[in-house]
């Protein structure tokens, strides 16, 4: 989101996605980012952020999702799939006291033997198998 968002960090993350050589994403990271970046746009979350999105697609929302895609294309990120079984991500849930989708994230790279992950997020600091790179 650093990314697409500017921040005091978007420096770094343009540094890191440049010295990738097609970085990989779950589906669960590009809704995270879809939603997050939704989020600021309406100012709202959860359900509140549903019932505007149903009422009218603001034209900032739609310039984020087209930046969104055309982000994915330019840096040629890949998407995973989600491994199938639940028990992994349960599992990652209560090994490293992660929220869902972040145990989502850890469970793929462990299924798929993915060992390095570029976030500013501290709390994937608690998954030994996972070099964070910030």
């Amino acid at each position: 989101m650093s990314f697409l968002f500017p921040t005091d960090k978007s420096e770094r993350a343009r540094e890191i996605l440049e010295m990738s050589n097609g970085p990989i994403i779950t589906i669960s990271i590009l809704e995270e980012a879809a939603y997050v970046g939704l989020s600021l746009i309406y100012g709202c979350h959860g359900f509140k952020l549903r019932d505007q999105l149903k009422m009218k697609l603001k034209e900032t929302a739609r310039v984020f999702l087209e930046r969104l895609k055309s982000f994915l294309v330019e840096f040629r990120i890949k998407l995973l799939s989600m491994p199938e079984d639940p028990d992994l991500l349960l599992k990652a849930v209560e090994a490293y006291r992660l929220l869902p989708n972040d145990a989502a994230i850890v469970a793929a790279c462990q299924y798929y033997g993915i060992e390095k992950i570029a976030t500013f997020d501290s709390d994937f600091n608690r998954v030994a198998s996972l070099y964070v790179i910030r």
